[in-house]
Parts: C-alpha cells; structure tokens; sequence
C-alpha cells in the first residue's frame, strides 16, 4: 500500500512541475493588467471598493459626473484593447 502511495504522490508531484514548466510567458503580462485594471477599477469606484473589504477609498465618493463618465469609458476601451 505505501508503494502505491508513494507512487501515486509520485505522478502527482510530476504532473504539477510540468503544468507548471508550461506556463504561459504571457501570464506575467496578463496579472499585470489584471491588477492595473482592479486598481483603476476601485479607485474609480471607492464605495465598491469599501464594500469589497478595501478602505483605502473610504474618505471618496463614486463621481458620477458626465466627464468622470467619459474617463471610465476611455479606461475601459484602454483595457479591452490590452
């Protein structure tokens, strides 16, 4: 029994190192702009970033004005095109 075990941690163990040999080298550049855009995202948005847990924000409120607006949606088309 302890040689199947170890058999099979074996097998487990290898298969994860070579999941993990075949990253992506995009993957860094992708959670680079993964957190870019949930940074821009809670600063943009500071009573959701209060309810998600972060208070970094918690003196700011959400502006909704047209130009605020405008600048949300150039950041976002900014982001779909990353």
């Amino acid at each position: 029994m302890k040689v199947i075990t170890l058999a099979v941690g074996l097998s487990l163990s290898l298969s994860l190192s070579i999941l993990m040999a075949k990253a992506n080298p995009m993957d860094d550049e992708f959670q680079k702009i993964a957190k870019d855009y949930i940074e821009q995202d809670l600063q943009a948005n500071p009573e959701e970033a209060t309810e998600l847990g972060d208070h970094r924000f918690d003196a700011q409120l959400t502006d909704y004005s047209p130009e605020a607006q405008a600048r949300e949606l150039a950041t976002q088309k900014e982001f779909s095109t990353s």
